[in-house]
């Protein structure tokens, strides 16, 4: 039975030592430039913005192209290109829970929408430090810990459930 066993190990050693390896290389061809956006309607005074940048090929390692000659207008708003493919909201502008807004972006004659209601936040009553000790891969130091109250419907949003184990 040893020798069995034995010969079952040569065999599984010279399969490992003799294994072939073969490079494989994978061709992603160079695809069409897509525009890439991201947006930001906020609550908070003048924090609204688009930011329109190019998509780039899988190999490339340059940074994606800005995109600095669209027009771009929130519900009929325009927002003017500043610099870095951002396009911010005029001042004095601020966002509305509740309100649904359109996004309107005209690049090289192609017209781009989007439509989406923002929801309210959840209220922040205080902000404070707390020390932690140093626990398993973090570094000691201090966090920043919140308490707020979430009035949001439940269902909607994520809420934590305190009815577990209760048994």
């Amino acid at each position: 039975m040893k020798n069995i066993k034995n010969i079952f190990t040569i065999i599984a050693l010279l399969f490992a030592i003799a294994s072939c390896k073969e490079e494989i290389k994978l061709d992603f061809p160079s695809s069409e430039k897509k525009l890439v956006v991201e947006a930001e309607i906020s609550t908070e005074m003048d924090s609204s913005y688009v930011k329109l940048t190019m998509s780039a090929d899988y190999y490339s390692t340059d940074p994606y192209p800005n995109v600095s000659s669209a027009t771009v207008t929130v519900n009929g708003v325009n927002f003017p290109y500043v610099g870095n493919g951002i396009y911010k909201a005029p001042s004095p502008y601020a966002g509305v829970t509740g309100t649904v807004y359109n996004l309107n972006i005209n690049n090289n004659g192609n017209i781009y929408t989007a439509k989406s209601l923002l929801d309210p936040m959840f209220r922040v009553d205080s902000i404070f430090q707390v020390f932690k000790p140093a626990e398993g891969f973090f570094k000691a130091g201090y966090t920043i810990n919140y308490l707020g109250f979430d009035d949001r419907p439940k269902i909607k949003y994520t809420f934590f459930n305190d009815d577990l184990d209760k048994s």
